[in-house]
């Protein structure tokens, strides 16, 4: 019995944690739009940037859907407009796409620390800045 139990455990653990779609990017503003696309297996595309991998791991994904959820992402609103942020500044977004459900976010200035430490993790892994 401890063997079986030791075996699902070890199964658990090794299934993928992430079954959703991440995009981020950047748009709006006077500056050239962003858009990066990270599948639910890991495949990475981007328009207007160079990524630096085509593939992440699943412990990359696992470790991308922790942030966000330590982060609040899946509790922040759709929009945030930050306060005394000029209009010719580019929005940054993040959304993240699964069976269940979608949750997108954008963010027009750098008031939610919360949301750039997501968007940091996700830019870095994909495109290693």
């Amino acid at each position: 019995m401890r063997v079986v139990l030791a075996v699902v455990a070890a199964l658990a653990l090794a299934a993928p944690a992430a079954a959703g779609t991440w995009t981020f990017g950047r748009r709006g503003g006077n500056i050239r739009p962003v858009a990066v696309k990270i599948d639910s297996a890991g495949h990475v595309t981007a328009i207007g940037a160079t990524v630096t991998k085509k593939q992440l791991t699943r412990a990359t994904l696992a470790r991308l859907l922790r942030t966000a959820r330590t982060n609040g992402f899946f509790a922040m609103p759709a929009f945030v407009a930050c306060p005394r942020v000029l209009p010719d500044v580019a929005s940054l977004y993040v959304t993240y796409r699964s069976t269940a459900s979608t949750h997108g976010v954008t963010v027009h200035g750098g008031c939610r620390p919360q949301f750039a430490t997501l968007y940091n993790a996700l830019s870095q892994a994909a495109i290693g800045s």
